[in-house]
């Protein structure tokens, strides 16, 4: 039987946008967001608990392989062919691919040696270096009140690694910037190639450059799974693809500025995680920090939105 909608075919591929089947449904584009972001804080969690035996790189390897898997057979029952991974930008799939990978390892590699919390509050940065790397990259102007807020998102990470608390592991505060900034680089990347790509083209090829390029560090750095370890390896996979797929079609139904607020529970599932796995409670620096983070970032997403209106 025919997966072929009607009057939306392109070049043979039963391609058919989000908006194209649901409209804009604010409801289940928040709900599938909601999904989305919990997908991510249970993937990173389960990296962390995963980290105590074996390296980010291996995690890594895992999840892109389970994820690639799972998102060719998606593909295939979907579109019931490749056609759509046909593409004419491979150098944009590759840069995108290598940064994003480098950025989700580092990512893991903060999990392993902070707090979840400290780890989760540190990637909400990743909207400010956005707002920051626009003006190179994409040429973007901003005005002084752009850049007030992007100062005082910075008086709270400021705050949350507090400089003074000497137990502080700067190591992982290092780690975990880097990952942000290398996010918010392939976030504007996505951004350019959702120009010209389906969405679930740019997934593919992150998540097959991803595995290639893991699959190099294996045999340095892999342990042999247990059977329960391996199960948990391959949800992280599962989890990475349900991030992707539930993000992407939530953007597809409902407007950006909606969500964004959505994003932030990711730290209830951080602050639980730690309290309930780890027994840590998280610092009152960190919470005050996070508080001024998000606040910041609300009022970016709420600016541009207002700007785009205009």
């Amino acid at each position: 039987m025919s997966t072929q909608p009607k009057n939306n075919s392109k070049e043979g591929d039963s391609y058919q946008s989000p908006s194209s089947r649901f409209g804009q449904n604010k409801l289940l584009g928040i709900s599938l967001f909601l999904i989305a972001v919990s997908a991510i804080a249970f993937a990173n969690i389960a990296a962390k608990w995963l980290s105590t035996d074996h390296h980010p790189v291996d995690i890594l390897f895992y999840r892109n392989l389970t994820a690639l898997i799972i998102t060719a057979l998606y593909i295939k029952i979907t579109h019931g062919n490749y056609k759509i991974l046909k593409t004419k930008r491979p150098f944009a799939h590759i840069k995108r691919g290598v940064l994003g990978t480098i950025g989700v390892g580092t990512a893991f590699g903060a999990f392993a040696i902070l707090p979840a919390t400290d780890a989760t509050v540190l990637l909400f940065t990743i909207p400010i270096f956005t707002a920051i790397l626009s003006i190179p990259i994409l040429g973007e102007k901003v005005g002084i009140t752009r850049w007030s807020i992007i100062l005082i998102g910075f008086i709270g990470v400021y705050i949350a690694v507090d400089p003074l608390d000497i137990t502080m592991n700067w190591n992982g505060v290092i780690i975990a910037l880097i990952s942000a900034i290398l996010s918010a680089v392939t976030a504007l990347l996505v951004r350019d190639l959702g120009k010209s790509e389906p969405a679930i083209t740019t997934v593919f090829y992150f998540l097959l450059i991803g595995t290639l390029i893991t699959v190099i560090f294996m045999p340095f750095l892999s342990v042999f799974p247990t059977k329960v370890m391996l199960g948990v390896l391959a949800l992280t996979g599962a989890l990475g693809f349900i991030s992707q797929f539930c993000k992407t079609n939530a953007y597809a139904i409902a407007p950006a500025a909606l969500l964004s607020p959505f994003l932030y529970t990711m730290l209830i599932w951080s602050v639980l995680a730690d309290i309930i796995i780890w027994n840590t409670m998280p610092t009152k620096n960190i919470m005050i920090g996070a508080t001024i983070i998000i606040a910041s970032n609300l009022f970016l997403a709420w600016r541009e939105s207002k700007i785009k209106e205009s």
